[in-house]
């Protein structure tokens, strides 16, 4: 899994005051993360690939905003 996080330091004109902005993409190339495939030799579906890993999810995106004084 690759993910991307972009972070902006924004200094305001007061002393001490900071605005932060961060953008965060998890799972950012949005691979599909695949589970094993069935191994049961009499199922008509040997050797299929029917389900995601545990955990996998899509793409997700957070924006979010800081302002520290």
């Amino acid at each position: 899994r690759a993910d991307l996080s972009v972070i902006k330091h924004i200094y305001l004109p007061w002393e001490g005051h900071t605005l932060q902005f961060r953008g965060e993409i998890i799972n950012f190339p949005n691979r599909a993360n695949f589970g094993l495939p069935n191994q049961n030799l009499q199922a008509a579906n040997f050797g299929t690939i029917t389900s995601l890993a545990p955990g996998a999810s899509g793409r997700i995106i957070q924006l979010g905003l800081r302002y520290a004084f």
